[in-house]
């Protein structure tokens, strides 16, 4: 099956049934999809196998600057709209490590600074 028919297929039920962010969240990954797709001369469903989707990941990171949570929401994306079409794979959807930068809480002593520090603006 066309890859960019499963892709609208998706959209469309996302349109139906999930929230406007929802939708434009995975609008976006397939648009980004659809060019790497087409960069790799993938366009059936057919093609993907466990070296197709390693190339997926090696051209996302090497031609784009997502970090690998990004690259793990893209591939969802993939495998979501793979699965509502109902279209069987014999590869595994494999996470890259995470490296989300996560904030450091502040303790006591630094948010009584913060707010002192506020208060005098």
């Amino acid at each position: 099956m066309n890859l960019n028919f499963v892709f609208e297929k998706y959209l469309k039920y996302c349109k139906l049934y999930k929230r406007q962010g929802t939708f434009d969240h995975y609008r976006q990954a397939f648009i980004l999809l659809n060019k790497v797709l087409l960069e790799l001369n993938l366009i059936a469903s057919s093609q993907l196998n466990q070296n197709t989707y390693d190339d997926i990941i090696t051209w996302l990171k090497e031609n784009t600057i997502k970090k690998n949570s990004k690259i793990n929401d893209l591939m969802a994306s993939l495998k979501a709209a793979l699965n509502h079409s109902s279209i069987k794979y014999d590869f595994r959807f494999t996470k890259l490590t995470d490296d989300t930068t996560h904030f450091k809480a502040l303790n006591d002593d630094e948010l009584d600074k913060l707010l002192n520090y506020l208060k005098t603006l």
